[in-house]
């Protein structure tokens, strides 16, 4: 979507030019401020978004809609339901490895491990 609003209000690079504008500020405080801007533009200019099968359709608030393509966006998954009880996946998920590098060897998004660890630890 940032993409996007980039696209829409002609800025080549939004956040960079955000970045330059809250120059004075920590880093800390200007990246909140920015990602709260950037969320406002969003939210002035979508008015809706429908995902498909193949596609994502957005709806503008001037009431156009943007048909996007799906491809290389959504992948089908190879892993069988439950995949995460596999014996060999808990030890992964347990070892003293950094969830990053855990992450990396599932091929799931790093918060996602502390969610499979929990869901292990957890289940019947």
């Amino acid at each position: 979507m940032v993409a996007l609003v980039e696209k829409l209000t002609g800025f080549s690079d939004y956040r960079e030019a955000a970045r330059q504008r809250r120059s004075h500020e920590t880093d800390t405080v200007a990246e909140a401020r920015i990602s709260a801007e950037i969320t406002g533009l969003v939210r002035k200019l979508v008015e809706r978004v429908d995902v498909r099968l193949d596609r994502i359709d957005v709806s503008l608030a001037s009431g156009a809609v943007l048909p996007l393509p799906m491809v290389g966006r959504v992948a089908e998954t190879k892993r069988t339901a439950g995949w995460w009880r596999a014996p060999k996946v808990a030890e992964l998920v347990f070892s003293k490895l950094p969830d990053s590098e855990i992450a990396k060897q599932l091929g799931v998004a790093v918060g996602s491990v502390s969610r499979i660890r929990w869901t292990i630890r957890n289940e019947p």
